[in-house]
C-alpha cells in the first residue's frame, strides 16, 4: 500500500527527526541521546492501519528521556503531544522559526545542515525532507488536513511553495529531451510528457493517494485523461532515473 512507498517512509523518518531535534531542545540534551528507529505500520483501536514512529533512548537500559516524553497525567497530555503541536503551528520556535526564513526556503528543497541534517544522522540524509516531515506531523494532528488536495497550499508552511517546486521539476524534466514539454493545469498542478507520443505525467505530492483520487488530484487526472504520476520526492532526487523508467514503461 501507500505506506510502503519510499517517499512515505521518508516523510515518516523526517517527522521522527523533527521530533527528536525538538525534544532534545526541550529536554536540553544532545539529539544523539535518541535513536531513531525504522517507522512501521500498526493498527489503531478501530482496526485501521496507521504509521508508527519509533524512537528510543540511545543508552541500552534507557536514560528515561523517552519515558519523560510519553508520561501522562490527568490534567495534561504527554509532552510529546505538545511538542508535535508546537512543531506544526508555533512560528516562534524550532523548527518553523529556523526553517521558514526566505533564504533557507529558497536554497533548501529537501534538507540541509541548517535544518534536518547532522553528522550523526548522515546515514539517513538521502531520505530527509523538512517539508515532508512537517506535512506528515500536520496530518497526524489535524483530521481535516488533506495535504493540499483542497487547493489550500498557503494554509501550511509544509506546502506553501510545493506547487512552485513541482513546476520546477516539471520544467527540468521537459528540458532533458528535445521534444519533451511541460504544462501547468487549471488546478495549478504541473505535468510533463517526454514526447507527443508519450502520456502526460502528473507531478503529485508524496502523501497523496493515487488509488482513490480526490480534490485537485482527481480534477487533474480527469483533465489529462490517461496519465501516469510521479511524486516530488522522486523527482528531487532521481530525475534521470525516473525519466528512464517512464521511457521504459511507455515503450
Amino acid at each position: 500500500g501507500k505506506a510502503g512507498i519510499l517517499s512515505v517512509r521518508a516523510a515518516a523518518i523526517s517527522a521522527t527527526f523533527l521530533l527528536t531535534h525538538r525534544a532534545a531542545l526541550d529536554l536540553d540534551i544532545d539529539p544523539d541521546e535518541f535513536d531513531v528507529l525504522e517507522p512501521r505500520r500498526t493498527r489503531n483501536a478501530q482496526g485501521d492501519e496507521i504509521p508508527l514512529l519509533q524512537i528510543a533512548d540511545q543508552l541500552v537500559n534507557g536514560a528515561g528521556f523517552c519515558e519523560r516524553l510519553a508520561r501522562t497525567s490527568l490534567d495534561s497530555p504527554p509532552l510529546i503531544a505538545e511538542i508535535i503541536r508546537s512543531i506544526v503551528y508555533d512560528h516562534e520556535r524550532y523548527p518553523l522559526a529556523d526553517f521558514l526564513p526566505a533564504d533557507h526556503v529558497a536554497s533548501c528543497d529537501q534538507a540541509c545542515y541548517r535544518c534536518l541534517q547532522r553528522y550523526g544522522n548522515r546515514a539517513w540524509h538521502g531520505l530527509l525532507d523538512w517539508r515532508l516531515g512537517l506535512a506528515f506531523l500536520q496530518q497526524c494532528l489535524d483530521v481535516d488536513f488533506v495535504c493540499g488536495l483542497d487547493g489550500q497550499f498557503d494554509a501550511s508552511p509544509a506546502l506553501s511553495d510545493w506547487p512552485m517546486l513541482a513546476n520546477r521539476y516539471a520544467t527540468a524534466m521537459s528540458q532533458l529531451g528535445s521534444d519533451s514539454e511541460n504544462r501547468i493545469l487549471d488546478s495549478g498542478l504541473s505535468a510533463f510528457r517526454l514526447s507527443a507520443s508519450h502520456p502526460w505525467v502528473l507531478i503529485i505530492h508524496p502523501l497523496w493517494d493515487v488509488e482513490s483520487p480526490t480534490g485537485l488530484l482527481k480534477d487533474a487526472l480527469d483533465q489529462l485523461g490517461t496519465a501516469r504520476t510521479v511524486d516530488t520526492f522522486e523527482l528531487a532526487r532521481r530525475l534521470w532515473k525516473n525519466r528512464r523508467k517512464l521511457l521504459t514503461i511507455s515503450e
